[in-house]
């Protein structure tokens, strides 16, 4: 494998697969994954909502985050020493057909160059720049799409703040709602419960007061009827 390939692994190995940096104190969860410790609790949607690998999906508990120190001090290495060791590296490549130092890049072939590959008739008329230029508009490329990305990023942070936001302020409008509502039927029922007993009280005083008056008014009966003594 080419060294630059083995630099862009090494990258990639010490890269958190959620925020595509350089590890951030990382920390390592029980299923084996790394992560920035920022990048994974952000993963945590809710105080009550359960936090799972965003890797492999595993569920996660507090006690399984483990601080990952040799990580975190490879990430910074990495992060130092990998521009020095491209940059050295554009000087120590050459030519696999004639072995020259390739000193030149095509912009229709994407292909490095050396002296004796610009003189070839492939070459004679297609868009030729020494390398360094060709890495100075790489790297103006690069930034320019970095910071899109990172505007895109932000924008994206706001909205999804907002959202949250939203989402939270639904939650305690439905709360204050729901209160609003049990504590208005629970005055309505208590009302018809007084009601009814208002209404039952009424009725049974007015049977109580009517009973007296039902046996005054009953005619009395001869000595031996046989009416009265059913």
């Amino acid at each position: 494998m080419a060294a630059r390939d083995l630099i862009e692994n090494l990258k990639v190995d010490l890269t958190c697969s959620i925020c595509l940096g350089y590890f951030t104190d990382p920390v390592t969860v029980k299923c084996g994954h790394s992560f920035c410790t920022e990048c994974l609790l952000h993963c945590k949607k809710g105080a009550d909502e359960t936090l799972t690998c965003p890797e492999c999906r595993g569920v996660i508990k507090s006690s399984d985050l483990v601080p990952n120190e040799n990580l975190q001090n490879l990430s910074i290495t990495c992060k130092m020493l990998r521009p020095h060791l491209l940059q050295t590296m554009v000087g120590l490549t050459t030519c696999d057909q004639h072995g020259g130092k390739e000193k030149f890049f095509c912009e229709e072939d994407l292909t490095l160059l050396c002296d004796s590959c610009l003189l070839a008739p492939e070459h004679k008329d297609q868009q030729v720049i020494p390398l360094e230029t060709a890495a100075d508009k790489c790297k103006d490329k690069l930034q320019k799409t970095l910071t899109a990305l990172q505007q895109k990023e932000e924008k994206f942070k706001k909205a999804l703040d907002k959202t949250r936001r939203t989402r939270l302020r639904c939650k305690e409008e439905a709360y204050f709602l729901i209160q609003a509502v049990t504590s208005e039927y629970g005055k309505m029922h208590q009302f018809l419960w007084d009601e009814e007993y208002q209404y039952l009280q009424r009725v049974d005083q007015e049977s109580r007061e009517a009973w007296p008056n039902w046996r005054r008014a009953r005619p009395s009966c001869p000595n031996n009827s046989r009416i009265c003594n059913r």
